[in-house]
This record gives structure tokens, C-alpha cells and sequence, in this order.
């Protein structure tokens, strides 16, 4: 039911680009951050360690463990598939003790967990660049998809002592859709906004901006509104990071905006 529930919601929304993945380098302005990726079994963290073609900082995930938690994975949703059209998902990695590091495109199940479609995976104990490609069907890209990372198995608890590192995740959308709309023709205002006000659209006169797809920070799609758009109410929104976008009626070409609700 849950899938043919989001099929229906695909239908209806989805026949836009939209590839954004957060924090795909494990760091922001003040250091190592492990912001926007799920991590249930805890103990992951950012350390001051990359590749060359990095930043500073990388993912360390111990390996899962069969008297513990297992899998141990960290995992961000990916929004914008397109059923048909293929997703290219790469990254740098490597590993301690032959650990197995593995990068992994999934999908959600039913209980909302992420199982997974394909991986690629790595012994080294140097960095190596790990890559994969998928063409995802419609009930897949209904269900949600997800990148996930897992730093290998242990027959017992692992601890911190041994992991696998990751950085630099990259999503591709193997898309034919034209070039998007620049942010500098759009305006969402204000920004940031607060219960009590309407975020505004303002674009040029030439333009007719429709079928609102309104994202939640992790990626879940949150609201899907046909017709033209020039405000949205933010009322039953929490505090938090969203993105939005839409589509230009007269180009085809579609709107990625990132907004605040204070």
C-alpha cells in the first residue's frame, strides 16, 4: 500500500531534476561536521584527514559488528531521480585491516529503513575513488532513494579502534533536462522567514513559475502543489533548513531555492 501510495505521489510530482546532497565533504565553516547524515548506531565521526582532491576533514565509520550494531551505516536521502535516467554516485574511501568500506545506492523500505540496490566497495588502506551507476525504476524513485556508507563487519564489538573513511560523496543525475533557472532571476523573500509571513516568489514579468515541490533539509519531499505559484505559506513548517522548486511554464526549465523558517 505505502508504495503504491508514493507511485500515485510520484506521478503527480515528480518530473523534475533535483540533485542535493548535504555536506557531501563531511565539514563546514568551523570544521569537521557530520550535519544532515542519519547515523543510528552513533560513533561515527568527522576526522582531520582527506584525500588530495578533498577538503580537510572525512568521514570515520567503525565497521558494524554482530554482538552490537549492525549494519553500521550513515545514510542521506536523495531527491530529484527521474525513473529511466540513470544516477551516477561516487566517492573517496579506504580502510584499516581490510575492513570492507562500501558505498551504496538504496532505496527506502517499507519501515523506512535503507536497504541497498548496488554498491561498490574497497579493501585499500589508501584512498580510492569508488564509483557506481543505477537506473532506478518508478516505484523506486516513489519509495525514496538514499546514498549509504558502511565501514565493514566484525564477528564482535569493534569499538573506535578500526574504520573505514569516506569523503567527497558526489550524486550525477544522468538527465536530459535543460539548463536550470539561475538563482539570481529568482527572489524568495523574506529569507529567513517566520510563522506569520508568506515566502515570497519574485521573478520576471516573462516568466509563470508552477508545480511547487517543497523538501525538507534530509531530502523528504514535504509538499507537492500544482499551478502557478507566487507565495507559500511556511505556517506549519518547523525551524529548520528547506528547499523548493519549481518550474518556468514558458521555458521548461526548472527553480532550486534554499530558504530559513526562524
Amino acid at each position: 500500500m505505502k508504495n503504491a501510495l508514493l507511485l500515485l505521489l510520484f506521478t503527480f510530482c515528480t518530473h523534475f531534476l533535483f540533485a542535493q546532497l548535504l555536506n557531501p565533504g563531511f565539514e563546514d565553516d568551523t570544521g569537521g561536521s557530520l550535519e544532515h547524515w542519519i547515523n543510528p548506531c552513533g560513533e561515527a565521526e568527522a576526522v582531520n584527514e582527506a584525500p588530495a582532491d578533498g577538503g580537510q576533514w572525512s568521514l570515520r565509520l567503525p565497521p558494524g559488528n554482530t554482538q552490537g550494531c549492525y549494519p553500521r551505516q550513515m545514510y542521506q536521502a536523495i531527491t530529484g531521480a527521474v525513473a529511466g535516467e540513470a544516477i551516477t554516485l561516487s566517492c573517496w574511501a579506504k580502510s584499516e585491516m581490510n575492513l570492507q568500506a562500501r558505498l551504496s545506492l538504496g532505496v527506502f523500505n517499507n519501515y523506512d529503513q535503507p536497504e541497498v540496490l548496488v554498491s561498490d566497495t574497497t579493501t585499500s588502506t589508501e584512498w580510492i575513488q569508488l564509483s557506481l551507476s543505477f537506473t532506478p525504476d518508478e516505484v523506486q524513485v516513489g519509495a525514496g532513494l538514499v546514498v549509504i556508507l558502511e565501514g565493514g563487519i566484525t564477528g564482535g564489538p569493534a569499538g573506535n579502534n578500526i574504520a573505514s573513511n569516506f569523503d567527497e560523496i558526489e550524486v550525477q543525475l544522468m538527465t536530459t533536462r535543460v539548463n536550470d533557472i539561475s538563482s539570481k532571476d529568482i527572489q524568495l523573500a523574506p529569507n529567513p522567514v517566520t510563522t506569520g509571513q508568506a515566502l515570497q516568489f519574485i521573478y520576471p514579468d516573462e516568466m509563470e513559475l508552477a508545480n511547487l515541490m517543497l523538501f525538507s533539509a534530509d531530502g523528504h519531499l514535504l509538499r507537492c502543489d500544482r499551478g502557478r505559484v507566487t507565495a507559500i505559506n511556511v505556517d506549519d513548517l518547523a525551524a529548520g533548513v528547506y528547499f523548493c522548486q519549481l518550474e518556468d511554464l514558458q521555458s521548461g526549465r526548472r527553480f532550486i531555492g534554499r530558504f530559513v523558517k526562524l
